[in-house]
């Protein structure tokens, strides 16, 4: 069985022929809508809207797919994904946290190595004298610590 398509040369319904599905206006009760179309509730369309509303359906069919990958940068101090620049620096939540802790109380780490331990997403909890060097080592700045809560003046 085959079945051919003709195409349609004018719309299956008018705006004037769908006035009848429009609930009534009720006089006096009208507020401004955001399309410049005078609308008595929210239900209410006009040809103005519809219209708007296909040209915006259209306009989001032609634009391309969104393709870019947003880059993870690995924390400069162990290699983790990092979560901003804190304190100067591209660093981890837990990078951030260690140096913020290890100003506040003025702490002094010994190393129980030869001062060069690796720092690395697994490692950097083992030497905390050699993670805090790296991190003053990449520019963590002890001035950009900001103590107590800031207030959104």
């Amino acid at each position: 069985m085959r079945v051919t398509v003709a195409p349609q040369t004018k719309p299956v319904f008018s705006t004037n022929e769908l006035a009848h599905l429009s609930p009534p206006r009720a006089p006096g009760n009208q507020q401004e809508s955001g399309v410049g179309l005078r609308a008595s509730c929210p239900t209410e369309w006009g040809e103005k809207v519809v219209r708007g509303a296909f040209r915006g359906a259209l306009r989001a069919e032609k634009r391309p797919a969104a393709t870019a990958q947003i880059e993870i940068i690995p924390c400069k101090i162990c290699g983790d994904k990092s979560s901003g620049i804190h304190y100067g620096v591209i660093t981890c939540e837990g990078c951030k946290g260690f140096f913020r802790r290890s100003q506040q109380s003025n702490a002094t780490y010994s190393c129980p190595r030869q001062k060069n331990c690796l720092i690395d997403r697994t490692s950097r909890n083992r030497c905390q004298h050699c993670r805090l060097q790296k991190c003053l080592a990449v520019g963590m700045s002890r001035d950009a610590v900001k103590f107590g809560r800031m207030s959104k003046k």
